[in-house]
Parts: C-alpha cells; sequence; structure tokens
C-alpha cells in the first residue's frame, strides 16, 4: 500500500513570540520540501504533497512533534494506492474522492437540523441539492466521473454519464439524489442512505472520541491533529454483515456521518473511473 499525504506546514496561531531558531528551522524544512509543492495556499502556507515513507515528511512530523505549541501540521488528505491484494482483504471502502471537486451555491446550499449543544448534523432540512456548473464539471459533463463537494463535511456524487452505469449494473436509485444547477438542469448524483451501521462497529484511528452529547446522544469523533500518519480503517465482523451498497456510521465524524460503500459499488465505480480514490475498510 503506498500513501500519499497532502499538507501544510507553518505557525501556530499564537500570541506568544516564537523562538528564533525554532523559525530558523522552519524556513530550512521549507526550502527543502519546497519541491513537493502543489501550487495551492491557505492563508500564507502552501500546501505541499508527498510519499508517507518519504523521510522528509518524517522530518515534518517530528518537528511538528517536539514543538506542537508553536508548528502546526495540518493534514488535509491521504490518497491511498492499494495493491490487489489489499483490495481482495477489504470488505468496504471510504470514498476519498478529492482530486474532483464541486462547489455549492453561496445563496443554496443544504441545510441541517443540527444539535444546539454538539452541532451534529441530525437531519437534512433541504429536499435538493444544487452546484454550480463549473470546473471539473463543466469540462467533464459527458464523461464518467466521481465527485467531492468542497466544504468542511463529507458528500459524494457521481456524474450522470457513471450513474447510468451503477443502476445499469444492479444499484438502487434509493441510495441517490440528483443535484441540480440553478437553471434545473441535473449535474451530478449524491450519495445517500438510511442504512446506519450498529455502533462501533466503524474504527478510525485518525480521529479521537471527543464525546457523547448529553443533549441529543450523538457520538462525536474529531481529526486528531497528533496523528500524521495514515491508520488503516476497520470495521466489526457484525458491521460487515450489515453493509448495503452505500452506508453511513452511527458516529459523526466532526458534526457528519462517514459513508462506505460496499465491494460492489466500489468494483463498479473502479471499473468506469479507475483513478477514482477510496480508502479500503478491513474486518478487525
Amino acid at each position: 500500500m503506498k500513501v500519499e499525504v497532502e499538507f501544510t506546514l507553518g505557525f501556530q496561531e499564537t500570541h506568544k513570540k516564537i523562538d528564533e531558531n525554532i523559525s530558523r528551522n522552519l524556513y530550512q524544512i521549507r526550502r527543502q520540501i519546497k519541491q513537493y509543492k502543489t501550487g495551492e495556499r491557505i492563508l500564507s502556507d502552501d500546501f505541499y504533497k508527498m510519499e508517507e515513507e518519504n523521510p522528509l515528511f518524517g522530518k515534518c512530523a517530528e518537528f511538528a512533534k517536539c514543538y506542537p505549541e508553536e508548528i502546526s501540521l495540518e493534514i488535509y488528505g491521504h490518497q491511498v494506492e492499494y495493491e490487489e491484494k489489499d483490495v481482495e482483504s477489504a470488505v468496504a471502502f471510504v470514498p476519498n474522492f478529492s482530486n474532483h471537486w464541486c462547489q455549492e451555491y453561496d445563496d443554496i446550499s443544504i441545510e441541517y437540523e443540527e444539535c444546539r449543544y454538539c452541532y451534529a448534523h441530525l437531519k437534512e432540512l433541504s429536499k435538493k441539492a444544487y452546484i454550480r456548473p463549473q470546473g471539473f464539471i463543466k469540462k467533464e459533463s459527458d464523461q464518467y466521473g466521481v465527485l467531492w463537494v468542497d466544504g468542511e463535511y463529507e458528500r459524494f456524487m457521481v456524474l450522470p454519464r457513471l450513474y447510468d452505469k451503477l443502476i445499469t449494473g444492479g444499484i438502487s436509485e434509493q441510495y441517490f439524489r440528483p443535484a441540480y444547477s440553478k437553471n434545473k438542469k441535473i449535474l451530478a448524483y449524491e450519495f445517500i442512505s438510511d442504512n446506519v451501521l450498529p455502533e462501533k462497529c466503524y474504527e478510525d484511528k485518525n480521529y479521537f472520541f471527543r464525546a457523547k452529547c448529553m443533549i441529543c446522544g450523538a457520538t462525536n469523533y474529531e481529526r486528531d491533529e497528533k496523528q500524521h500518519y495514515y491508520a488503516p480503517k476497520t470495521i466489526s465482523e457484525e458491521g460487515a454483515l450489515c453493509l448495503k451498497e452505500i452506508n453511513k456510521t452511527a458516529e459523526y465524524y466532526h458534526h457528519h456521518p462517514k459513508i462506505l460503500v460496499n465491494r460492489k459499488m466500489h468494483d463498479l465505480i473502479k471499473e468506469y473511473v479507475p483513478s477514482a480514490q477510496f480508502l479500503p475498510v478491513y474486518v478487525k
């Protein structure tokens, strides 16, 4: 299994003065990894992308670990290339379609019934999804393709041509909802599901348990900022037996359930979009 990580390396937001030696070391490391810049930036920090096994990433991780109050190593995603044996032993997959993304309109976006205490998204209030007809959608509208909805929550879509193949391949229409432009044209189909997996069956060690909400009862997880390396995802045998084409966890990850697809769904998408990224999930 080959894992590429996308990250930024910069100063923590702090009001105290940063030691000159720490600042000097940060700039030296940035010079060493400049060849791995992606060209994207967030505020004053560049994005970098490299294999996790690269010693330079190890150097970045160790540097951030030594100075947690001064240095921030933010992980923005993992891209996993797995061998055939990794696919064969996986029972489910987490979509990771960050290579191609789309955006909602500023004035039309999915609204949720949120817990007033923990902010978990307990229920969707919007009946329809809307996305902008631009970027990848506009360029590849007549192709097979997968999409990630740009935002802080994990939402995934497929382009209409791929949707038709999935339906023909035996995937039920109940697992999709159309995403429209403002002029009512269907641009893509979003993954949806009412199949909630049993509690505690899914485990992702890149997240830590934050709290069980005293108001709504939601079990909330947050990304572990100290965990810089990709951790394999697992599911219990009970959870594996409950898998359908598209599923969501009972737990909330940054206010929203995780989406998992079964092998049938994964294999059909990979047949038409070989570059589609997934994270394998193994039985514990």
